[in-house]
């Protein structure tokens, strides 16, 4: 007696998060000692610019213009945030982009971190 092929029934798959819901929830899953730190530079970071777009990159909330990745955190200490600033490792046609932050008080001093106790 042959088997009957069961018929196949179509699974939905959950909608993918947008950027600011995978930070969302990433932030509210994270145990990590500086989470409200994280949450205030996020905020911060997000109130510079509204053109600022936020995902999930290296396991880490990031942030991005133009889907540029310009912020990343580094969440791999427990005592400190690490601020990874991408467009310092390297140099990138920017025509017309302008820069992340107005405020001349930041100091790059050719490193892309900096960190957050």
């Amino acid at each position: 007696m042959a088997k009957s092929a069961k018929p196949k029934t179509a699974t939905k798959k959950a909608p993918a998060l947008s950027g600011e819901e995978q930070v969302t929830s990433f932030i509210s899953k994270t145990e990590h000692p500086l989470k409200k730190v994280m949450e205030e530079v996020r905020a911060l970071i997000l109130s510079t610019n509204k053109q600022i777009t936020e995902h999930i990159k290296w396991n880490a909330p990031s942030f991005c213009i133009d889907g540029d990745d310009r912020i990343t955190f580094n969440l791999s200490k427990s005592d400190y945030l690490l601020l990874v600033f991408h467009r310092g490792a390297k140099v990138k046609d920017s025509k017309g982009k302008g820069p992340l932050f107005d405020d001349t008080s930041v100091c790059w001093n050719g490193c892309p971190t900096i960190g957050l106790h």
